[in-house]
């Protein structure tokens, strides 16, 4: 069983992504139509397998952040993966918090365990494996910037970690735990 991705860890990424987003002058994504979802998947290839797998982290509707149907009613999660996980349907990957090519869905990959999952075929630039991870998503303004990636100032640092505190404070996870944070590959980028 491989060890699924910390939400903490993803909530850090897409709160900063979307804060950038939100305050760029320029790239302002446009306001969704009635009813329509934009949906943020991680993408990552792990080394146990030879394929490429998204995962859905967020979906953002009507400015709100929503948990993806992951142990939903099978019907909920049955809408969602015929429209989110058909194969054929293409979005964008954003690596460094810009465009960094395509992916393709291949097929839905039965739960197991990790909730949602589908395969995928990516044009990308990025190099994806290990902890290298990126994001797709079914929005067309999200991340349209030039791709950077850098490390973290000392700032940008200590807020992350703060923000990962809180998250996992929130969730009611032990102080002496959360002393024990330790950080693997944080990563900034300019949006």
């Amino acid at each position: 069983m491989r060890q699924a991705i910390p939400p903490v860890l993803l909530s850090i990424l897409i709160s900063l992504v979307l804060q950038a987003s939100a305050n760029a002058q320029t790239n302002k994504p446009r306001a969704p139509q009635d009813g329509e979802s934009t949906v943020i998947f991680s993408v990552n290839k792990y080394e146990e397998a030879p394929t490429i797998q998204i995962e859905p982290i967020v979906i953002i509707r009507s400015g709100r952040y929503i948990a993806p149907p992951v142990d939903a009613d099978p019907a909920v999660t049955k809408k969602f993966t015929d429209t989110y996980f058909r194969p054929g349907h293409r979005y964008r990957v954003v690596f460094g918090g810009g465009d960094a090519g395509t992916l393709t869905v291949q097929k839905e990959i039965e739960p197991g365990c990790v909730g949602l999952t589908a395969e995928v075929v990516a044009q990308t630039t990025a190099r994806l494996g290990g902890q290298v991870q990126a994001l797709a998503v079914s929005s067309d303004n999200i991340g349209r910037g030039e791709s950077s990636r850098r490390a973290p100032t000392e700032d940008e640092r200590a807020e992350a970690l703060d923000v990962a505190r809180s998250v996992y404070a929130q969730r009611r996870v032990g102080v002496a735990l959360i002393k024990k944070i330790n950080t693997v590959n944080l990563t900034a980028t300019d949006l």
